[in-house]
């Protein structure tokens, strides 16, 4: 044979090492539960923020990063910020579009860390002032440049917030700051100064556009994650897995937040909201990771409301005057019915009970993670419809793709082949795909040089055999004939 065994163990290091070099980094999403003692009225169910810049240093263009997950109502994962880099965890928040973390010395900012900029060797100053508004509150102060790490990806000379006053609900945050990944049209800091978003950034470094978010559905389990650069199908386990697309719309004659229509709502097996949302009149919808709940318009909130609740009479239920929600005593999810949200695209999302019923541990309450929006036209799909279709935020195509984990209704699916590989609704994380082509390569390799030796051997002998009869001598073996 060919190919000795130190060729095959060369060949397979080599490919182990391409695998290595291939994989993303992945930086998971982190989540902590509430104990019954605490009330789930108490969380701020609002908006978050971001910015990221030039320069991308490092080998991989992708990064992954864990995601805490706090009683399935806020993610946030870590960043670090300056040299050395400070760390600081922080709400990865696709409704908005700037970076901000408290400054060290703010007295109106809760228990969150605080950036030091003496310690950093890297920061400068702008004098720019900063001053951001969310649901929950603004935030002041001024901006500076700095390095930020983001898993294994840094980022240089990156504007941000550095916040001296927060609203009295951010300060309750579990997470210290706002990392923005929308459009840059709603961007405060790229509105003063024109510095790049953190989706301008990528693109500005030659990393695809593309942010992935896995949102954990369970209070105790882990593995919420965010992938940059690209997406991989393989975080989510085995499955009959399939990404359905639909595209990015603008909102006020604007590209501003990752707004997708809506076509069609159901609730049940009948009642439809075919006056409020259809192909012929669409309603605006925002895809928001930084949004806790599923938040609908007035008009279309009592509707669903008074069919959620008539399907439930059994339990009792009541408004929640602090989180603006409905709170149910005896509770129990399988009165309630499945919502069937219908996207641009012709997908059906449905959301069963258990995926807007949130139960509170030890107790028979239960709260309806829906909430009644301010704005009389515009939809805002949460974290409450996010962790049970993960999301896809790929502004390199204009699209928004959601994983469904079964056969989604309608609609087609058309995966990108990015960091997965599929052949039909199955799908291959990518390090597994290129280590299966990888060891098939190696079988071809083997076998084709020993076919090729043994193909040798026979022409060999052909020809031999051939010269001697041509002479018309005794035919000998092809052993005698090289011993001679």
């Amino acid at each position: 044979m060919l190919v000795n065994n130190k060729h095959f163990l060369s060949i397979f290091i080599l490919l182990l090492l391409l695998f290595e070099g291939c994989a993303l980094t992945k930086i998971p999403l982190q989540r902590k539960h509430y104990s019954k003692e605490q009330n789930i009225t108490q969380i701020p169910w609002t908006r978050s923020a971001v910015q990221l810049g030039a320069g991308l240093l490092g080998v991989d263009n992708s990064a992954s990063i864990p995601l805490v997950n706090k009683g399935t109502v806020q993610y946030f994962g870590e960043i670090g910020i300056g040299t050395p880099p400070q760390s600081f965890q922080v709400l990865f928040d696709t409704g908005s579009s700037d970076l901000w973390v408290p400054a060290k010395g703010c007295r109106m900012c809760g228990f969150h860390a605080t950036f030091e900029a003496t310690k950093s060797l890297t920061v400068k100053p702008t004098a720019v002032e900063f001053n951001d508004a969310y649901g929950s509150g603004d935030v002041l102060g001024t901006t500076v440049k700095d390095h930020i790490k983001l898993g294994d990806l840094i980022l240089e000379s990156l504007e941000f917030g550095l916040v001296v006053q927060e609203g009295e609900s951010i300060r309750t945050f579990e997470a210290d700051g706002i990392l923005g990944l929308a459009f840059p049209a709603i961007s405060q800091i790229f509105a003063a100064s024109g510095s790049p978003t953190f989706l301008n950034a990528l693109e500005q470094a030659s990393i695809d556009p593309i942010i992935m978010f896995y949102l954990s559905p369970n209070p105790h389990q882990q593995g919420s994650t965010m992938i940059v650069g690209g997406y991989d199908l393989s975080i989510l386990g085995p499955g009959n897995l399939t990404i359905h697309y639909t595209p990015v719309k603008k909102y006020k004659n604007t590209y501003n937040y990752w707004t997708v229509f809506v076509l069609g709502v159901k609730v049940g097996s009948s009642f439809q909201l075919s006056s409020i949302c259809s192909e012929t009149r669409p309603c605006n919808a925002i895809v928001d990771t930084g949004t806790s709940l599923l938040l609908i318009p007035p008009a279309a909130y009592s509707h669903i409301m008074d069919e959620l609740l008539l399907n439930a009479e059994s339990a009792v239920c009541g408004p929640s005057e602090e989180a603006h929600t409905i709170i149910c005593k005896k509770c129990n999810k399988h009165i309630f019915p499945d919502i069937t949200i219908v996207l641009e695209g012709g997908t059906a999302f449905v959301l069963k009970p258990e995926d807007y019923i949130l139960p509170f541990d030890g107790t028979t309450y239960c709260q309806i993670m829906i909430q009644e929006g301010d704005n009389p036209n515009l939809w805002i799909l949460g974290d409450t419809f996010i962790k049970v279709y993960p999301a896809i935020f790929d502004k390199k195509n204009m699209q928004v793709g959601f994983v469904c984990r079964q056969e989604c209704e309608g609609g087609q699916a058309r995966p990108l082949y990015k960091n997965v590989w599929c052949l039909g609704h199955s799908c291959i994380g990518r390090v597994w795909a290129f280590l299966l082509f990888g060891v098939l390569g190696v079988a071809f390799v083997i076998v084709g040089a020993y076919g090729a030796n043994k193909i040798a051997v026979f022409w060999k002998e052909r020809r031999i055999r051939g010269l001697l009869v041509s002479h018309r001598e005794p035919l000998l073996s092809l052993n005698e004939l090289e011993n001679n």
